[in-house]
């Protein structure tokens, strides 16, 4: 949290910023109001598995620096894709392309993955979830099935049809032929005759 306790709005600059520190928003450089509150973000982005240690200095126009220490120690993940962005081809509605990446395990362990692909987008991945050995890899096939514009899912258009039966039962006839309905929509229940 950066604070400006004073009458006077402040201009403000984090520097030096390297390849692997990173202050959010507005790259670390801004305008700060009398007694406005900001919210900023340091990320860092560790370039290898070493430890790190830096000092991140603030300079403001009133010719004052405050210094915050980033210390931290990079990891190296135990799992690694071929790739981090991949792109599909154009694909007509209703037809499939597919992308392949692999996913290798890099440490002394087994290691367990799941990919968790967003619902109702198109996307399918396969495996889904498997356990990978120490050094073994396997390919992943990720999958895009285009929809088809104005087409319903299966179950919806059988829910609107079902609707769409009571609505007609209750204009031709009341509960005997929402009975009626009922049997051939195949529910289970007791029938009330008029």
């Amino acid at each position: 949290v950066l604070r400006n306790p004073s009458a006077l709005p402040q201009r403000f600059g984090f520097l030096p910023q390297t390849a692997e520190l990173e202050v959010q928003p507005g790259d670390g450089l801004g305008t700060i109001l009398p007694g406005e509150q900001l919210h900023l973000t340091v990320s860092w982005l560790p370039s290898s598995d070493t430890r790190f240690s830096q000092a991140l200095a603030c300079r403001t126009t009133l010719n004052r620096t405050h210094t915050l220490k980033c210390v931290g120690r990079g990891m190296k993940p135990p799992l690694t894709l071929s790739a981090t962005s991949f792109g599909l081809p154009a694909t007509a509605e209703g037809d499939a392309s597919e992308a392949e990446l692999t996913l290798t395990n890099e440490s002394g362990k087994p290691q367990d993955f799941e990919f968790a692909p967003p619902p109702g987008r198109g996307l399918a991945v396969e495996p889904l979830i498997g356990t990978l050995l120490p050094g073994a890899a396997v390919r992943v096939v990720i999958t895009f099935t285009a929809p088809i514009r104005g087409a319903t899912a299966p179950a919806q258009e059988d829910r609107e049809e079902g609707e769409e039966d009571a609505e007609k039962a209750k204009g031709e006839g009341g509960a005997e032929a929402g009975a009626e309905t009922a049997a051939a929509d195949g529910e289970v229940g007791a029938g009330i005759e008029a």
